[in-house]
């Protein structure tokens, strides 16, 4: 009897260890599932980004471009001041419209970023930022003029100007800080502003119904197998980190 009932043991021990094995693999297959579905999903993002950006820049930008030639022509036709005043505002606004289908194209998808990397990108983008006024921004980073895996350069540059543009339009801040540091084949990303702040711990469990994007950004930050903590409290501010793992290109 007690042999019997020690083969039973014996044998309800394994089914256990094996069920348990089998349950882990199950979840370790789901993980691997949503991350590909999520890389999929950022890689359409950004194709269609892209084709969205050359459809406007290649339709578009002709089209305004031929405007401006034909309104500067009749500027030399003008025959009094009035008709000069209401064409030279008709190209200052060309210009305008051009400007614009060039900052639209570019955040769409930027040239900065695909041509000379992340870091290049950045810093275009915090310059264009801080010239407006809106923020002032201290940049750091120990990468110079390194590339990294493509899919990894996207994410990071598009967390970055989600973090930025949430401070411009939800915080009141008057300043902000993005470091990206490069350690050991980690890459490092760290921002606070001087903001209101919120709780973060609220936002996230209701899935970001404000519209602050930190369901998104926690979405890019898993298809990387990265890790995400964001710190906020009202009255605070926010501190965002985050790390992946990240190879120079050689």
């Amino acid at each position: 009897m007690g042999v019997i009932t020690s083969v039973f043991f014996a044998t309800g021990v394994y089914l256990i260890q094996q069920i348990f094995n089998y349950m882990k693999k199950v979840e370790i297959e789901r993980r691997k599932t949503e991350r590909r579905f999520l890389t999929a999903i950022i890689q359409t993002e950004e194709t269609e980004r892209t084709r969205i950006a050359k459809d406007l820049h290649d339709g578009m930008g002709p089209l305004l471009s031929a405007i401006k030639m034909s309104v500067s022509t009749l500027e030399h036709l003008a025959r009094d001041q009035q008709s000069l005043t209401i064409i030279r505002n008709a190209t200052e606004t060309v210009d305008e419209a051009i400007r614009s289908l060039k900052d639209i194209s570019d955040h769409l998808s930027p040239h900065v970023l695909a041509n000379f990397g992340l870091i290049r990108a950045l810093a275009n983008y915090v310059h264009k930022i801080v010239q407006t006024g809106q923020l002032e921004i201290d940049f750091q980073t120990n990468l110079k003029n390194e590339r990294l895996d493509e899919n990894i350069e996207v994410v990071i540059y598009r967390i970055s100007s989600e973090l930025i543009h949430n401070t411009i339009q939800h915080s009141q801040a008057t300043k902000a800080s993005l470091s990206l540091k490069y350690e050991n084949g980690e890459l490092f990303l760290e921002y606070q502003d001087n903001g209101i702040g919120f709780d973060a711990d609220r936002t996230m469990k209701e899935k970001d119904r404000d519209g602050s994007g930190l369901t998104n950004i926690q979405s890019r930050i898993k298809s990387l197998k990265g890790d995400l903590v964001v710190e906020s409290k009202p009255g605070l501010g926010i501190r965002v980190f985050i790390k992946v793992k990240a190879n120079k290109k050689s």
